[in-house]
């Protein structure tokens, strides 16, 4: 959302997108040939796969092991009681909460692999 936005510009902001498509779907309108003919370049266009993607090639074993930082990233945690201390920044993050992270970075990582016990604790 952006606050103190200037009034005279032509924002339209996530609390009023319902309200615009319901104000456009009620005007009435005619379609002619352009129309279908943009509709249908359009469709014909649609590309399910973004080619902004570009996934490295990586396996498990060439990958670096261990919990990492949730604010900087880095290595260099230490647990200190029940929570995981950053010893690059000074993050604190509790012991479950980091590895709940480190599983769903593994699920994006690996996602046809089996997630086991043994798996997370490599």
């Amino acid at each position: 959302m952006l606050y103190q936005t200037p009034l005279n510009k032509p924002f339209i902001f996530p609390t009023q997108i319902n309200r615009y498509i319901k104000k456009l779907s009620m005007i009435p309108s005619k379609v002619n040939e352009q129309h279908k003919i943009i509709a249908n370049k359009l469709i014909s266009l649609h590309s399910k796969d973004s080619p902004f993607t570009q996934i490295p090639s990586y396996n498990y074993d060439q990958l670096r092991k261990g919990i990492t930082c949730g604010k900087c990233t880095s290595f260099l945690i230490s647990v200190e009681g029940r929570k995981c201390v950053c010893k690059e920044c000074g993050h604190e993050e509790i012991i479950a909460a980091a590895v709940m992270r480190n599983v769903r970075e593994f699920k994006l990582l690996f996602p046809n692999q089996k997630i086991t016990t043994n798996v997370i604790h490599d």
